[in-house]
């Protein structure tokens, strides 16, 4: 595996475009949410893409239409870091990759915080929300790579 950091010099977009082809693993983390124009230019200029970590801000109802938009690589992993997230808009998420994504293995929240805060659910009863996380043709892990649903159930 050929790992490459970028640093400075040329913009993010001009260095997918030189040095995509040779990616296996994109993790992008940036201070505004993620959304087409980037994941459109992993599509194009990452080809082997396998693993890709991104930010994405929230996955709120207001944001559905962008939900809806959006067209990920044919990755194995997906790590998403969010500022926040309902089981509710999560279940919405996963069918989404369900949908779109059919190479997906695993789905991982990297949020501590956020994972925190899903560990004390109030939309729904834990018997459901683990029913649905399971209902995955992929993993669906925490933070530290354990599943959502064994953590809910403190098997963890």
């Amino acid at each position: 595996m050929c790992k490459f950091y970028y640093g400075g010099g040329a913009t993010p977009q001009e260095f997918l475009i030189h040095y995509g082809k040779y990616l296996t693993v994109v993790k992008w983390y940036s201070s505004f949410p993620w959304y087409n124009n980037e994941l459109d230019l992993v599509l194009k200029s990452c080809p082997n893409v396998d693993r890709l970590t991104i930010t994405l801000g929230s996955l709120a109802s207001s944001d559905d239409s962008r939900l809806r938009a959006l067209s990920f690589p044919r990755v194995s992993y997906l790590g998403v870091k969010l500022e926040v997230l309902t089981f509710q808009e999560l279940f919405r998420f996963l069918a989404h990759l369900r949908n779109t994504v059919p190479t997906l293995r695993v789905f991982q929240l990297m949020d501590p915080p956020i994972v925190a805060r899903l560990m004390r659910p109030s939309e729904f009863s834990t018997e459901f929300i683990v029913k649905n996380l399971n209902e995955n043709h992929f993993r669906v892990e925490d933070d530290e790579g354990n599943l959502l649903s064994d953590r809910l159930l403190g098997k963890q």
